[in-house]
C-alpha cells in the first residue's frame, strides 16, 4: 500500500511537555494508519518561539503586546512565508492539533486563520484534531476562529462538553476524539515511591482563577494553598518536584524558598524533555499537579491523581477523564482516530 502524507501543526516545539505529549500522541496515530509525518509549529516556527514578552521594552512593543489586532498583523508578518512554504507542499490531509489551540488572548487566533486559509488556498485537505475549546473571545479572535472552523473539512474536540460550545459559538458541529495524549499510555511498572508535584506557574493561576470564580489569592496564599496540598497528600513519602514548562520551573523555584523547611523534597534535574520525563512519571504513586497535562501523564502511567482545579479546562479534564481506565482511553481514541485519517 503506497504510504500517504501528513502535515502535523501544533505545539510540539515548545518547552511544554504537554505539547509535546499531544504532538508525539498524533504522529503515533497518523504512522500507525500508513500516513509519513512531517511536523510544523502552529504559532512558531520550529527553531525558536518569538516572544514579546523578551523584546526590547519600547513604546512599539509595548503597543504589540496590548493590541491585539497590531499583534497579529505583526504575528502574520514574521510567520506568513513558513505557512506558505509549508501548505505548497504535497499531503493528502494537514492536521491541526491537538492542543489548546482555541484559545484567547494569544497569537492562536490568527495562527488558526491563517493556517487554514492558507491550506485551503492549495486545496488542502484541514482536519481540527483533539482540540481544547476555550470561552470568552473578544469579537476579533471569535472572527478568526468562525472564519478557520467554518473552512475547515472537520473539527474533533478533546471534550465532550466542547461539542455543545463549538456549536453555540462558532456554529459548526463538532465531534468527539479523546485527547492525544494518550495514544502514548504504555502501562506502567509495579514499583510506586515517589510522590510527584508540579506547582503551576502564578500568572497561569491568575488566567484561570478569572475563568472559575473572579476571585485571585495572593502569591503568598496560593503558595500556601500548595503547602496544605502537599502536607496532605505526601505525608511521609519522599517528595519530588518536576514542571511542565520553564515558567513553572521558574515558579517552583521562588515556592521552595518559601516553603523553606516544611518537608523534605528532591528536585528534577534531568532534561526538560517527554522522553527525560517518563521515568518520573512510571515511579510516580500520586501525582499533584494544575496542569492538565501533568494529570494525563499521571493517569497514563497509573498513579493517582491529585488536581489543583486552576481553570476549567482542569475542572473538565478531571470530570471526563479521571474516572476512566487509560487503557479504555487508549482504546477509543485508536478506533476514532483511526476511521477519521482513513478518509483521507
Amino acid at each position: 500500500m503506497k504510504q500517504k502524507k501528513a502535515l502535523l501543526i501544533n505545539e510540539g516545539f515548545s518547552d511544554n511537555i504537554g505539547d509535546q505529549a499531544i504532538s508525539n500522541g498524533v504522529k503515533l496515530l497518523l504512522e500507525s494508519k500508513n500516513f509519513s509525518v512531517k511536523t510544523a509549529g502552529f504559532s512558531t516556527n520550529n527553531q525558536c518561539h518569538f516572544n514579546l514578552k523578551k523584546s526590547s521594552n519600547n513604546k512599539l512593543v509595548t503597543m504589540l503586546r496590548t493590541k491585539i489586532l497590531l499583534k497579529s498583523i505583526y504575528w502574520l508578518f514574521k510567520n506568513i512565508i513558513r505557512i506558505l512554504k509549508c501548505s505548497s507542499q504535497k499531503y493528502n490531509v494537514a492536521v491541526i492539533g491537538g492542543g489548546q489551540l482555541i484559545m484567547k488572548e494569544s497569537n492562536f487566533a490568527i495562527a488558526m486563520f491563517t493556517w487554514v486559509v492558507t491550506l485551503k488556498i492549495f486545496n488542502k485537505k484541514v482536519c481540527l484534531f483533539s482540540v481544547g475549546v476555550g470561552e470568552n473571545f473578544n469579537p476579533f479572535e471569535k472572527f478568526l476562529f468562525l472564519i478557520a472552523i467554518k473552512l475547515a473539512d472537520e473539527i474533533l474536540v478533546r471534550e465532550k462538553s466542547s461539542v455543545p460550545r463549538v456549536l453555540q459559538q462558532f456554529g459548526v458541529h463538532a465531534t468527539y476524539v479523546p485527547d492525544a495524549a494518550y495514544a502514548l499510555s504504555k502501562g506502567y511498572t509495579v514499583k510506586k515511591d515517589v510522590i510527584l508535584i508540579l506547582i503551576t506557574d502564578y500568572q497561569v493561576y491568575v488566567r484561570g482563577a478569572l475563568e472559575l470564580s473572579g476571585f485571585i489569592m495572593t502569591r503568598s496564599k496560593y503558595w500556601d494553598y500548595w503547602i496544605d496540598m502537599i502536607k496532605r497528600e505526601a505525608q511521609q513519602d519522599q517528595i519530588h518536584f518536576f514542571w511542565n514548562t520553564k515558567e513553572d520551573e521558574i515558579e517552583t523555584m521562588k515556592f521552595l524558598k518559601y516553603a523553606k523547611n516544611e518537608f523534605s523534597f528532591i528536585i528534577y534535574s534531568n532534561e526538560l524533555s517527554l522522553e527525560g520525563v517518563v521515568g518520573i512519571f512510571n515511579r510516580s504513586k500520586k501525582v499533584l499537579s494544575g496542569r492538565m497535562h501533568g494529570l494525563i501523564l499521571g493517569h497514563i502511567f497509573g498513579a493517582e491523581c491529585i488536581p489543583y482545579y486552576i481553570s476549567n479546562k482542569v475542572k473538565r479534564y478531571v470530570d471526563e477523564y479521571l474516572n476512566v481506565s487509560p487503557s479504555l482511553i487508549q482504546a477509543e481514541l485508536e478506533l476514532l482516530s483511526g476511521q477519521v485519517f482513513e478518509k483521507y
